[in-house]
């Protein structure tokens, strides 16, 4: 965004910016910016708060009063989400995903479970697979419980569309968890995914199939790309369930 500033300051369109990152705004040198000290996807602060968001807008629109930069100021306060380790609660709760026990049932079941949460009230957006949130979960199950790749998107390498389908399944839960009354921090989101819902465990199911895959592809989405490396360190730290397969059945779990 800090280049775009730039290309429309050359057609004499004055510009004002957010900044999440201080450094790389402060690389790119925008003509305006201002740097706000919110989690990452939260540039005018926490969801809800519409006098919170209203005052860091205009905060970063009286930077066009100044004629010429580059400017880059700091936004004088945290979020009220987040201030004083407390958090702010919403008023309104679109979707309830709740932690099942995992032995209740197959993957495959809960997996359809959450589905039906997530299509109560989710919010939408782009998806880089271009893959609905029903049609991933089919596509994914499909390759578990077959072994063959039927591709919804042939024009794409399919070990890279289970990457960005994953992708695209992760942030369709992040949508959903900020909608609820006790919405996760970004550095807790990643252990309840992983660790708590069914999703996170469909692809800790298919790290295992792909890491000893015979197509190269294949296993470098499957060592490095679907699971992050601190979620695995984690969970070597902490045992937690067993695995529990597509059917129901036990899975081994690589270390």
């Amino acid at each position: 965004m800090g280049g775009l500033g730039h290309y429309l300051e050359s057609q004499n369109l004055a510009t004002s910016g957010i900044s999440l990152i201080r450094l790389h705004t402060e690389k790119i040198r925008p003509p305006r910016a201002l740097w706000v000290p919110f989690d990452l996807g939260r540039p005018l602060g926490p969801p809800g708060d519409v006098a919170f968001q209203t005052r860091v807008l205009r905060t970063a629109l009286e930077l066009l009063e100044a004629p010429e930069g580059p400017i880059l100021a700091d936004f004088p306060d945290d979020a009220p989400s987040t201030a004083n380790g407390v958090e702010t609660p919403l008023q309104a709760c679109p979707i309830g995903i709740i932690p099942r026990e995992p032995s209740r049932g197959s993957l495959k079941s809960r997996l359809q479970k959450e589905m039906d949460d997530l299509e109560v009230g989710r919010r939408g957006g782009a998806t880089a697979s271009g893959l609905s949130a029903r049609a991933i979960i089919r596509f994914l199950l499909g390759f578990l419980e077959t072994g063959r790749l039927a591709s919804p998107k042939p024009q794409i390498d399919p070990f890279w569309l289970i990457q960005m389908a994953a992708e695209d399944l992760k942030a369709m839960y992040h949508r959903a968890r900020e909608g609820q009354t006790e919405p996760l921090d970004s550095s807790s989101f990643s252990p309840w995914f992983y660790q708590e819902t069914a999703a996170g465990e469909l692809l800790w199911v298919l790290r295992e199939r792909l890491s000893d895959h015979p197509d190269p592809t294949a296993r470098l989405v499957g060592q490095l790309l679907l699971v992050p490396i601190e979620e695995t360190v984690r969970r070597r730290n902490r045992p937690t369930r067993p695995h529990v397969g597509i059917s129901g059945e036990p899975v081994r779990r690589r270390p």
